[in-house]
């Protein structure tokens, strides 16, 4: 079991041992404390959502629980069960360590990109990844050498100065007609994807599987996942786990060598359509 679903498991525990102890009432009660609705909180305690800090905060601040049991273990679970003194401490210490722990735990997945050269101005240069290359990019996070073989390039334009940044192309179909085999995305990295990601917008993910490109839709703080979305109607949406992604970078810009007119092709397929029409009622009038 991921650390994730044992913190997750430890805050269910401790609520239903507050509710069946009757120091929690109701669970609207609950609710109402963390500023939640009732059945996002019955989510949570299904395991269909897991729980944010809003509700860790009603259990350090109302109820006295440990935050080193709810991200650790420890027991006992209650301050006031607690025998030295020293434990009793004021809830605003809890909160605090409390967050320090999740976002250690929410970031700690994340690596930072490898810079490898600069131009002459002390810039990065652009690391270009074909789509062979590409293929390899998650293995080779660690591997200097790596980076080091591919060709790199520089844009002289203020959206592309500030930050890491990385040129790779694509492969698929999954997000026609925005993009097309083999064209060329530059993208930057997210050093807080947690907070950083734009909703809606086409990132790539670096998963422990390959390189994804994909719109996302940002859900880490409510379940700890990201929404995949696909612009080709054919592939469905999905959710990827944070304990899956290396690294997440967004979209800048893109290069493509396809320039299709896409009101053409569907004027060119409503007029094939029209055509058949003509051809199946002079079949059917026989």
């Amino acid at each position: 079991m991921k650390n994730k679903d044992l913190i997750n498991d430890r805050f269910i525990e401790a609520f239903m041992y507050l509710l069946e102890s009757n120091r929690i009432k109701t669970k609207k009660e609950f609710a109402d404390l963390a500023g939640i609705n009732s059945p996002k909180l019955s989510e949570i305690l299904k395991k269909r959502m897991r729980a944010g800090i809003e509700l860790y905060q009603v259990l350090f601040d109302h109820f006295s629980v440990r935050y080193k049991f709810i991200f650790k273990g420890e027991l006992p679970m209650l301050n006031s069960e607690c025998e030295n003194a020293h434990l009793n401490v004021h809830p605003s210490v809890h909160l605090t360590e409390a967050k320090e722990h999740i976002e250690e735990y929410k970031s700690k997945r994340f690596q930072a990109p490898t810079v490898v050269t600069v131009d002459n101005g002390g810039q990065e240069n652009i690391v270009m990844l074909d789509a062979k290359a590409a293929a390899g990019f998650p293995a080779n996070l660690d591997n200097p050498q790596y980076f080091k073989d591919q060709p790199t390039m520089s844009i002289p334009t203020h959206h592309f100065k500030d930050g890491s940044f990385i040129a790779l192309q694509t492969t698929g179909d999954s997000m026609h007609p925005t993009l097309y085999n083999h064209d060329w995305l530059f993208c930057k990295y997210l050093e807080d994807p947690v907070n950083n990601i734009r909703e809606g917008y086409i990132h790539v993910l670096l998963t422990k599987e390959g390189v994804v490109v994909k719109r996302l839709l940002n859900r880490i703080q409510e379940r700890g996942t990201v929404v995949c979305q696909s612009d080709n109607e054919q592939y469905p949406s999905y959710e990827e786990k944070l304990d899956n992604i290396l690294q997440i970078w967004k979209v800048e810009a893109k290069l493509s060598f396809i320039l299709r007119n896409e009101s053409a092709d569907l004027n060119s397929r409503i007029n094939t359509l029209e055509g058949d029409m003509v051809e199946i009622k002079r079949l059917l009038k026989r």
